[in-house]
């Protein structure tokens, strides 16, 4: 779909993801300017790809593998709070503060 630009949004191949997730997983969490060149240029074997695409691809990742370990650690807590012992659950406050 065109953007006010005239360009058109990214939209990765499956071949594309499962070579980011690899990469990811194999523990590149902020690749350098040459590994983006690397990786934009391997990855466009599988489609069209800009280093920009890359770049922000493993920024969005590990903001959103953040969130989750975040609401993973909350929902453990406020579990953990329900299950006390109702004079305990009383006195015990949980604070969360959201950035």
């Amino acid at each position: 779909m065109p953007t006010a630009g005239g360009t058109t949004r990214w939209n990765p191949s499956p071949d594309q993801i499962r070579v980011l997730e690899v990469l990811y997983r194999g523990g590149m969490r902020t690749p350098n300017s040459f590994q983006i060149e690397q990786i934009t240029e391997e990855l466009g074997k599988y489609g069209r790809i800009e280093g920009k695409n890359v770049f922000y691809w493993f920024q969005n990742h590990k903001a959103r593998e953040r969130q989750k370990q975040k609401r993973a650690a909350l929902l453990t807590l406020s579990t953990t709070t329900s299950t006390l012992p109702a004079a305990a659950a009383a006195e015990t406050k949980v604070y969360t503060y959201i950035q």
